[in-house]
C-alpha cells in the first residue's frame, strides 16, 4: 500500500503479511489490515480506522477516517466513485468540490454558527 511519511513526506510502500486471524494482516509499521471484500479496514496504532470501499472500476478509495473519540470523517464520491464530491464531518461540517469541464472550478463550506447555518464558497484560481 502506498502512503506519506510524516517524517519527510516521501512515498513509502507499506507491506502486509497475513496474521492466525482470519483476513486480517499486519505492516512492520504497526498497522492492521482487516479484509472483509469490498470493504477494507485499516487500523492505525493510535485507534484510528480507516475505511476503503472497491468502487465499480474495481478501485479502492477512502470513505471515512473514524478516530476512537467517535470524530468521523466521511469522504463521498461521484457516482460513479471516479470523483471525490465531498467531505462531510461528526459536526455536521461539509466541504463540496465543484466540478467543471477542467477540473474542480469551486468548494463550497457549509457549517453552523450561533444556530446560524452557513455557507461559503471560493473560487479556484
Amino acid at each position: 500500500m502506498p502512503a506519506v511519511s510524516r517524517r519527510d513526506r516521501k512515498l513509502i510502500l507499506i507491506d502486509f503479511t497475513r496474521t492466525g486471524k482470519t483476513n486480517t494482516f499486519l505492516s512492520r509499521e504497526g498497522l492492521e489490515l482487516i479484509d472483509q471484500g469490498n470493504l477494507k479496514i485499516i487500523r492505525a496504532g493510535n485507534g484510528t480506522r480507516f475505511l476503503f470501499l472497491q468502487y465499480p472500476d474495481g478501485n479502492l478509495r477512502c470513505a471515512a477516517i473514524k478516530e476512537d473519540a467517535n470524530v468521523t470523517l466521511n469522504l463521498l464520491y461521484a457516482a460513479n466513485g471516479l470523483a471525490l464530491h465531498g467531505v462531510v464531518d461528526s459536526s455536521g461540517r461539509s466541504l463540496t468540490f465543484n466540478y467543471g469541464v477542467e477540473g474542480i472550478q469551486s468548494l463550497t463550506q457549509k457549517w453552523i454558527s450561533n444556530a446560524e447555518g452557513l455557507t461559503r464558497t471560493w473560487a479556484i484560481k
